[in-house]
């Protein structure tokens, strides 16, 4: 969705049109209002405003705690604001510069915004023309977060694994090249040494971390290579 509405007493919020209900995070309320719970004594959430008054989220059928907002006095009702209404509050140069900042956002990997200010303000990105101000139009407009943001950050699931199908060498090719020819050197990358080595004729390359320059860690890095072309 696009649309964003201003909830009374609390802020800005993602509006859906057909749905039945806005969740609120009890992470984010807790930020702003003290919460309460008894799991005996009404087994209820209680949100407790500033101004005294106290806010109810009974267990619903289905587990969720939810507040039922239609006997509310319509001074707390959800009013709702389009992306295209809060376009119209600034300037069209402030609407391009915000463009730019919500674009960058994303080509980062989708930074929170406490973090985003972060990084412009102590200049970790290098001659960069967006400002904190930009940051903050592009919030007004867009909101604090969207299903992209939310989607980038997603619990990482393990892939499937690759099943590598093995193909026979024709007992001619194996018998033609049965004698190997090593090619072997040290290469270092950040002064971290690995063993490379390539086939002559076959060119089989391979490559492994040698964790000490020792002849013998050298020598058990050729037993294996070896037993792979003995394997084959």
């Amino acid at each position: 969705t696009s649309m964003r509405g201003y909830l009374a007493g609390y802020g800005w919020v993602w509006y859906y049109p057909a749905g039945i209900a806005n969740i609120l995070s009890l992470s984010r309320v807790k930020e702003q209002f003290r919460v309460t719970y008894d799991s005996v004594n009404g087994n209820c959430f209680q949100v407790h405003k500033s101004e005294g008054e106290i806010i109810n989220f009974h267990e619903g059928p289905k587990r969720l705690y939810y507040h039922d907002m239609k006997n509310r006095s319509t001074e707390q009702c959800l009013f709702v604001n389009t992306v295209e209404d809060n376009l119209k509050h600034f300037s069209a140069q402030d609407v391009d510069r915000a463009k730019k900042a919500h674009k960058l956002q994303m080509i980062i990997g989708r930074p929170g915004n406490e973090d985003y200010n972060w990084y412009i303000k102590d200049n970790f990105i290098k001659d960069c023309p967006v400002t904190n101000r930009d940051i903050r139009t592009a919030k007004f407009i867009w909101g604090e977060r969207e299903r992209g943001d939310l989607q980038g950050k997603t619990t990482w699931r393990k892939p499937r694994q690759i099943q590598v199908d093995h193909t026979n060498i024709p007992p001619a090719i194996m018998q033609h090249y049965r004698d190997i020819t090593l090619c072997v050197d040290v290469m270092k990358v950040n002064s971290v040494p690995f063993l490379m080595t390539v086939s002559k004729h076959i060119k089989f390359g391979s490559g492994g971390r040698l964790l000490d320059m020792t002849n013998e860690t050298i020598l058990k890095h050729f037993k294996a290579i070896i037993g792979a072309y003995s394997i084959r």
